[in-house]
């Protein structure tokens, strides 16, 4: 993807001004302001990805490179706050919510079910002051993101947070929602018990295993 493709889907999925007039309305902007929220945000999506987990001197550093301005950074810095939280998870919310009204296509060879959803995780490491709300396996800080995927739709669709600790099987969550859905997991996510609920919802479960290259279809 590059930079013109990117700037394209920021403003097709970020529009400027639906991020002003909500900036507004949950009052992360109440005056004239000398940091642009709009280009604040397309840079926390930007970082969000870095090695460093999207710290808040890269956001500063992209929005620096994005506008040409570098804000004062204590006034910078404040903008990291409850209602800033509050405006990137419902911009989030209403972007989950947009790509869950899109139509499903998938090809014929695998067309049998309403869609399939990819499910995996990914685990984050945290600050170390962290470690108590968010333990990892080991004596670190880290979240684990649960991701579901829609091959129909080529996005994803829903996620939740977990302490990394938490093994995955605690993860998944089969009920009459995902009747007729086909399901990709690896085998750290599946149990006897899920696969129960599955077969009793007409649900299509296919485990890997990337450590051994094992295969599991349960109908």
């Amino acid at each position: 993807m590059n930079a013109d493709v990117l700037r394209n889907v920021l403003e097709t999925a970020l529009p400027a001004d639906k991020v002003v007039s909500l900036a507004r309305a949950l009052k992360v902007v109440e005056r004239q302001s000398l940091i642009a929220i709009d280009q604040l945000v397309n840079s926390l999506v930007l970082v969000a990805r870095t090695p460093s987990g999207g710290r808040q001197a890269d956001v500063l550093r992209a929005y620096a490179e994005a506008t040409g301005d570098k804000p004062v950074r204590g006034a910078f810095y404040d903008r990291f706050n409850d209602e800033l939280d509050q405006l990137m998870t419902r911009l989030l919310d209403d972007s989950l919510a947009a790509i869950r009204t899109e139509p499903v296509l998938l090809p014929p060879c695998i067309d049998g079910v309403k869609d399939w959803l990819a499910i995996d995780s990914e685990t984050v490491k945290l600050h170390p002051s962290l470690k108590d709300k968010f333990p990892g396996t080991g004596d670190y800080a880290a979240v684990k993101i649960h991701k579901t995927y829609s091959l129909g739709r080529h996005n994803i669709v829903d996620y939740h947070f977990s302490p990394a600790k938490e093994h995955d099987s605690c993860h998944l969550t089969v009920d009459d929602s995902l009747k007729d859905y086909g399901l990709l997991f690896d085998l750290a996510y599946p149990s006897q018990s899920a696969f129960g609920r599955a077969s009793r919802r007409m649900c299509v479960l296919f485990a890997s295993s990337s450590a051994t290259g094992k295969r599991q279809l349960k109908t």
